[in-house]
């Protein structure tokens, strides 16, 4: 799988890279996730996506007509998310207690909400 790492610090990227274990590729930006940045995700599967990306309803639909599923919260806060975003979303917090990853793209999202 191809995950872009939006907002991504360089101290992170080799932390990011060994806990993927060579399973994953990283597509690392320093730019936050916007509207007019989300096309730079295009054959990825994931993004990643830290506190101050935009990870409201339209960028989200951007990002799935690129073919992204699965949305990655690199942040304990979601106040520039949508919420509940649109329907068929897997998304994982995995820096947070309470990760969990839906695998199923048809998951809606309540069932991964931490």
């Amino acid at each position: 799988m191809t995950i872009t790492v939006f907002s991504s610090y360089p101290f992170e990227r080799p932390y990011l890279a060994t806990a993927a274990q060579g399973q994953h590729a990283f597509n690392f930006l320093d730019a936050a996730l916007t509207q007019d940045t989300a096309a730079q995700a295009a054959g990825s599967t994931a993004v990643a996506v830290f506190v101050n990306d935009d990870a409201s309803a339209p960028v989200l639909e951007k990002l799935w007509a690129l073919g992204v599923r699965y949305l990655l919260v690199r942040a304990a806060g979601t106040t520039t998310w949508t919420c509940p975003p649109p329907t068929g979303w897997a998304c994982a917090w995995p820096m947070c207690p309470t990760t969990r990853l839906s695998p199923l793209p048809s998951t809606p999202w309540p069932s991964c909400w931490p």
